[in-house]
């Protein structure tokens, strides 16, 4: 099989993991997808991830059809798949930073496409961008003196 496949294998079962676990909180139904999924593709976690690809492609496309609420989902799991990468395989972190990972689950428009826009090489989203540009780009913050929602 292709990286290309093996990857697509991984992103169907990590997000069926993803949807049956039994934890409730979206931190808990990641790690359980990923203890789900790790043995089987361990090669691909250690490697360039190319899930994460997939990932990307996937909520671009779901940008340009208008689909944000899937556009989300995928960037929120690319993201925790980086975010694991970085402190597990490639140890460049200390922890993953779940911040980054929830803010994208709740993603306003302009974080949304910009998310995108950064990571994909081709074009197809500077028209969409344009659009939202000027949206006001609200993030999450949880100090509970700060007035940006939780």
């Amino acid at each position: 099989s292709s990286d290309l496949e093996i990857g697509l294998k991984l992103v169907e079962k990590f997000v069926t993991a993803y949807d049956a676990a039994a934890i409730n909180d979206l931190g808990g139904k990641l790690i359980e997808a990923h203890q789900t999924t790790k043995e089987e593709y361990a090669d691909v976690y250690c490697s360039k991830l190319e899930a994460v690809i997939i990932f990307l492609c996937m909520g671009t496309r779901h940008i340009l059809r208008g689909n944000n609420n899937a556009a989300r989902f995928e960037a929120m799991l690319a993201s925790f798949l980086v975010e694991w990468r970085d402190v597990y395989v490639w140890k460049t972190k200390a922890v993953i930073k779940w911040s980054k990972v929830v803010e994208l689950d709740t993603a306003d428009e302009h974080t949304l496409v910009s998310y995108y826009r950064k990571r994909v090489t081709c074009t197809c989203l500077d028209a969409r961008y344009k659009e939202v540009e000027a949206t006001k780009k609200m993030g999450s913050c949880y100090s509970r003196t700060c007035s940006v929602p939780k």
